[in-house]
């Protein structure tokens, strides 16, 4: 088998910044020793539930309200009840699995 090993710089800014080169687009992106500079921030919690509350939940509330809204054996109190709680537990469960450790 062959094998090919990419290499990246990492420079140290600071005690929690660290500056390397991201060469792609969108979901293509990936470290490179040329390419747009970047800089990155460690922090001492995950950022899970800060992007599941800004991103993921909108979205899944908006799906279980759609889904249903489609049943009409709810009151709207129920549908609203019913659209919340499954949105919470899904962004509940994204966050356990983003924070996954084996």
């Amino acid at each position: 088998m062959s094998k090919k090993n990419y290499t990246f710089k990492l420079t140290k800014k600071t005690s929690t910044t660290f500056s390397t080169k991201v060469y792609g687009t969108k979901l293509n992106r990936r470290l490179a020793t040329s390419g747009k500079s970047y800089t990155y921030t460690k922090t001492k919690t995950s950022p899970a539930s800060a992007y599941a509350k800004k991103y993921v939940k909108p979205v899944m509330l908006k799906k279980y309200t759609e889904a249903f809204d489609s049943a009409s054996t709810l009151t709207a109190a129920q549908k609203k009840a019913y659209a919340t709680e499954y949105t919470n537990t899904a962004v509940k469960t994204m966050i356990n699995n983003f924070n996954y450790k084996a």
